[in-house]
């Protein structure tokens, strides 16, 4: 482990450890939608699409009720603004569900007698996360820095999913391809939101704050880069931010 990131990165933490089992079920969702989908396919996984963003609106949500416990003499301008940034994210993704509950035909069952293909298997996968996320996340407390690492971690989980629904947008007929490129500009959206937490959270530290010092932050955590060819992606120190799993990545839409 790099000796710069916080003993809270470890995945003990429940909000740290369900964003990298979102992140896991999206990268998997990303290799089964980038090959050739059946017409039949598609109402399903946008059906599974919709309730894993439901549900990731709501751990983000809960996330931002999180409490901080600061240290006995430390000092912290106002330790609750990152959730303000939090909450943002939280209700842009909320927008993406209720978008995608209007063209999904028909919700899922949640027993096994759905059709078990790869890219439906992903799909029920990741609602499964998400949901998971969603109980986990309850009445969140502790350390600044351990918020500051689940945030992180959901920024990167909401990158991969962002390179899902693209991989998914380039297998859709023309209506619902353009719905779902539609949402990966909000996706865009809450990541900054969860980025500008992270700034609130080190000015909020800081006894002498500066913009270079805010600048810094956002550098460490580029919006979207996974996406090739990302206009807002800074050379990074390895050590400060997450390991990247290798997956098929989205074209630009």
């Amino acid at each position: 482990m790099p000796r710069d990131l916080p003993a809270e990165w470890l995945p003990g933490i429940p909000a740290v450890r369900s964003a990298r089992q979102i992140a896991a079920a999206a990268e998997a969702a990303a290799r089964a939608w980038a090959q050739a989908l059946s017409a039949a396919e598609l109402p399903l996984i946008t059906a599974y699409l919709d309730m894993s963003l439901l549900e990731l609106s709501a751990a983000l949500g809960q996330l931002a009720q999180y409490r901080p416990l600061l240290r006995p003499g430390a000092r912290c301008g106002n330790p609750a603004e990152p959730g303000i940034h939090i909450g943002a994210a939280a209700q842009v993704i909320s927008c993406i569900s209720r978008d995608l509950r209007d063209i999904a035909d028909g919700q899922p069952g949640t027993g096994h007698d759905q059709p078990g293909t790869a890219a439906i298997t992903a799909a029920r996968n990741l609602a499964a996360a998400t949901y998971t996320a969603f109980t986990e996340i309850r009445q969140p407390a502790g350390s600044l820095a351990a918020r500051d690492s689940a945030v992180s971690a959901f920024m990167h989980a909401t990158g991969i999913i962002d390179t899902a629904i693209g991989n998914l947008a380039g297998q859709a007929p023309g209506l619902l391809a353009a719905i779902l490129t539609r949402q990966r500009i909000r996706l865009e959206h809450a990541c900054r939101s969860l980025r500008e937490a992270l700034v609130a959270s080190a000015v909020s530290q800081d006894d002498q704050p500066t913009l270079t010092a805010a600048a810094r932050v956002r550098a460490l955590h580029p919006i979207m880069p996974l996406r090739p060819g990302a206009g807002d992606h800074a050379a990074i120190p390895p050590a400060a931010v997450m390991p990247r799993p290798r997956f098929l990545r989205a074209s630009p839409r």
